[in-house]
């Protein structure tokens, strides 16, 4: 408990004492209901633990409303017996409106009158030893405070109907007010309102908490803070307004306007924003504030970019599809003609060398056409019993120029005793084939090695391919699967790999484990049932290690 006994008078703690009744007065229709949490503040402020509040009707109701606390028990008798010393030293308090001198053989410490313009309506009793006349003086103040609203509670309990509907009018915009304010601090986009000047009228909650940088004084705080502060220099840390900002346009045009901004956010990632300003008129039509309207749009246009791109890959592949049959074709040619060659040549060692090596190629190159025709145009999940051996060896085939090419060896360590699985096998090659893609642009077309392998755990298959690469930072890991997302630069990857890898072992149950370290590399390990469970397992899709 505070106790103001040993110390000087304080405006400021006076201040707060005043305040802490106005919320207490102001929290009820009623301010009686309020008055048993009053007496305490009152109490407290002298330093006081006992004491009581009598109020005479009609302000409570047909009979005195009296409160007690920490008082004895002669004390709370006598205050319900008309008859006794101690009730008619209150008596005389509200007959006179004047205070009384302390009664050591009562333990008085003060009696006082709690007064209004006018009348006194009510009275107040401080227990234990005598009160100072400045605590005299300070309870003067505070009953005065309290007197005067329950002089206004009187008058609202008097008041017409008119002025019950006036307050119930005044509930309904407080309600509203109140619903306002939420939905302004809900939006989760920056929104706030600026007068001519470039003051701050409002701001809501995530203005706040998206203040640029360079206003870290103001970053964080509550918005109310913020209201009357310069908007250029509260949200954004600038010694002037905003280079293209539209609020004296709005102001001057009374029309809405419309700009995009690039902003350099943390972790180096580049953002764009599109600001919308909007007039607010006043009743008399007269335009006087701004409402600017903030939208973070990276990942609407980076969509936009991307579906773009996925519309010339669609074509692309159309293309690749038709290019494939037409190499397809004079494939055939050379591999029969080179047969029959080396039926017609003499066993002649280096003309006979020579056409096998033709044949070879040719066998080589057709099967890259058709494994890039299969890929290509499967679609349905048809689920066999499939060797996941021969589905990565088949998807390690169709980029073995992009190995040579980049100065790659890819290190198969595949277990020939892996048994067969229930799985898609087009499905898993197209998994192996974007995982081993990755994995070389991870090493950033510096020589090195990507490590393959394969195992079986108890009724599991796990595949492990690992390189050592850049690396993915913690703060983008997370976001690897989202489709259109990629950690790759502008021109070298759609970000709709790892989305579609996900799916497919969605689709066959399984899981992908991951774990990468800046500097040293990523390792995918995908988990796929040997048999297809009759009901998908409860576990995570994706598992960060």
């Amino acid at each position: 408990m505070l106790n103001l006994e040993t110390q000087s008078r304080s405006p400021e703690r006076d201040l707060a004492v005043v305040e802490r009744l106005t919320d207490l007065l102001a929290s009820l229709p009623e301010v009686e209901r309020a008055l048993p949490a009053v007496l305490p503040v009152i109490l407290d402020a002298v330093g006081r633990k006992g004491g009581a509040l009598l109020v005479l009707a009609p302000l409570a109701s047909h009979s005195p409303l009296i409160i007690q606390q920490a008082v004895p028990v002669e004390w709370a008798d006598q205050l319900l017996d008309p008859q006794s010393p101690l009730r008619e030293i209150v008596q005389r308090v509200l007959a006179s409106g004047v205070r009384f001198d302390p009664d050591p053989a009562l333990n008085l410490a003060a009696s006082l009158p709690v007064t209004a313009p006018g009348r006194t309506v009510g009275a107040l009793l401080v227990y234990g030893p005598a009160c100072s006349p400045d605590e005299q003086q300070r309870l003067v103040y505070f009953c005065r405070y309290v007197g005067q609203a329950l002089r206004l509670s009187h008058m609202r309990v008097a008041a017409s109907d008119r002025g019950q509907e006036l307050a119930a009018l005044h509930k309904e915009v407080t309600r509203s007010r109140s619903t306002l304010m939420a939905l302004f601090d809900g939006i989760p986009n920056p929104i706030y309102i600026v007068d001519r000047d470039y003051k701050l009228v409002a701001v809501n909650k995530t203005s706040a908490r998206m203040a640029r940088p360079g206003a870290a004084s103001v970053r964080g705080r509550m918005p109310q803070e913020l209201v009357g502060r310069l908007c250029y220099q509260a949200l954004y840390g600038r010694a002037e307004p905003c280079l293209g900002c539209r609020v004296m346009e709005t102001m001057s045009t009374g029309q809405s306007q419309h700009r995009t901004e690039r902003r350099e956010e943390e972790a180096d990632q580049i953002s764009e924003w599109e600001i919308s300003t909007y007039p607010i008129r006043s009743e008399g039509q007269s335009l006087t504030q701004v409402i600017a309207f903030e939208q973070d749009v990276t990942e609407k246009h980076r969509l936009e970019a991307t579906l773009a791109q996925s519309e010339k890959l669609a074509a692309i592949g159309q293309l690749a599809a038709g290019v494939a049959h037409e190499i397809n074709n004079p494939l055939a040619a050379i591999i029969a003609n080179s047969q029959l060659l080396q039926r017609e040549l003499p066993q002649n060692p280096d003309w006979y060398e020579s056409v096998d090596l033709i044949a070879r190629a040719g066998e080589r190159a057709q099967r890259v056409v058709r494994g890039l025709l299969d890929f290509a145009r499967q679609e349905r999940y048809d689920f066999d019993f499939t060797n996941v051996n021969a589905s990565i060896e088949s998807a390690a085939g169709l980029i073995q120029h992009q190995l040579v090419s980049n100065s790659v060896s890819l290190r198969s360590e595949l277990d020939s005793d892996l048994p067969h699985i229930q799985a898609s096998y087009d499905h898993l090659q197209g998994v192996w084939l974007n995982l081993l893609m990755n994995a070389v642009d991870a090493l950033n077309r510096a020589p090195g090695e990507v490590r393959v392998s394969t195992r079986q755990d108890g009724d599991e298959v796990l595949v492990t391919i690992a390189d050592m690469g850049m690396g993915i930072p913690p703060e983008r890991l997370a976001r690897i699967f989202e489709p259109f997302y990629t950690t790759k630069s502008p021109g070298r990857g759609t970000g709709l790999g790892l989305a579609m890898c996900q799916q497919i072992i969605k689709q066959h149950c399984g899981q992908i484990r991951v774990v990468s370290r800046v500097g040293q590399g990523t390792t995918f390990t995908i988990v796929l049932p040997i048999v297809q469970p009759a009901v998908p397992p409860q576990q995570p899709l994706v598992v960060f290690e």
